[in-house]
């Protein structure tokens, strides 16, 4: 029973102390790279960043308005879902990088854009090959 009792204590003190210690800063300040990084590398640097939420945010640009990228920050982790358009087919690209907490270092925050940019322009030129495909 007391060891029961123990870890019941151990857990409910480290969550907590988790969310005492969490970082209040605004996601788009948190996140200042990784959005700098997204931004050049699949906005040409013209992105806008409109806040849903605490912890939802969206980056568009006016002059590339097939594109929409929502970023979403729940519990330590990043979810980053790229919306994007190519003759009226939708495409949705998500992914999720886990245990983005309070204290992640510089050189993460481009490791993390860098994957993701990757990985939505492979994705995005398979879309177009694809609705390429279906239209001939």
């Amino acid at each position: 029973m007391k060891v029961i009792l123990f870890l019941i204590i151990v857990g409910v003190i480290g969550y907590v102390f988790k969310h005492l210690t969490r970082d209040r800063r605004p996601l788009e300040e948190k996140l200042k790279i990784i959005i700098q990084d997204i931004n050049k590398g699949l906005l040409n640097g013209g992105g806008e960043i409109v806040k849903v939420s605490k912890r939802d945010i969206n980056l568009f640009n006016d002059n590339i308005p097939n594109i929409l990228i929502h970023f979403i920050y729940r519990s330590g982790n990043l979810m980053i879902v790229l919306r994007y358009k190519y003759f009226q087919q939708e495409m949705v690209f998500e992914k999720t990088f886990y245990d983005i907490d309070n204290d992640i270092i510089y050189a993460d925050q481009h490791l993390v854009a860098n994957e993701f940019v990757t990985e939505a322009l492979v994705k995005k030129e398979e879309h177009e090959n694809k609705v390429i495909q279906t239209i001939r």
